[in-house]
């Protein structure tokens, strides 16, 4: 019995953890995917639908390990692109800092995201993407 109240509380442990860098959200952020941070390859990118709507700012948060980002690249619908250059270390159950959109509230086609692993050893990094409405 007591093994299995051991097993319960890790499930409910582990899904908090995932949730804490959320804690200073409202419920107009919306998640728009996540990506498994590859040790081998120093960038990647989370595609976004038409159906998601029109965001006003968007902002990482990281699970299951820490994360070097350096800078990311937002597609719009239009093909016109915003760079932004970030240059942080992102702790598991962290939060980037919450980045706004040029212009009025915009479709994104994709957000590309560059990082790497200098200095981190251990369990690959999950990174979320939420965007504001």
């Amino acid at each position: 019995m007591k093994i299995l109240l051991f097993v319960i509380l890790g499930f409910v442990l582990a899904d908090a953890d995932d949730t804490s860098a959320l804690t200073d959200m409202s419920d107009d952020w919306i998640h728009l995917g996540t990506r498994k941070v590859d040790y081998k390859v120093d960038r990647d990118h989370i595609p976004i639908t038409l159906t998601e709507g029109r965001f006003s700012a968007l902002k990482f948060t990281v699970v299951d390990g820490d994360i070097n980002l350096r800078k990311c690249v937002i597609t719009f619908g239009d093909e016109s692109k915003q760079t932004v250059t970030l240059r942080k270390r992102i702790k598991e159950g962290s939060s980037s800092r919450k980045i706004n959109l040029r212009g009025a509230k915009r479709i994104i086609k994709h957000v590309e995201f560059v990082y790497d692993m200098k200095g981190i050893k251990g369990k690959k990094a999950k990174l979320k993407l939420y965007g504001l409405k």
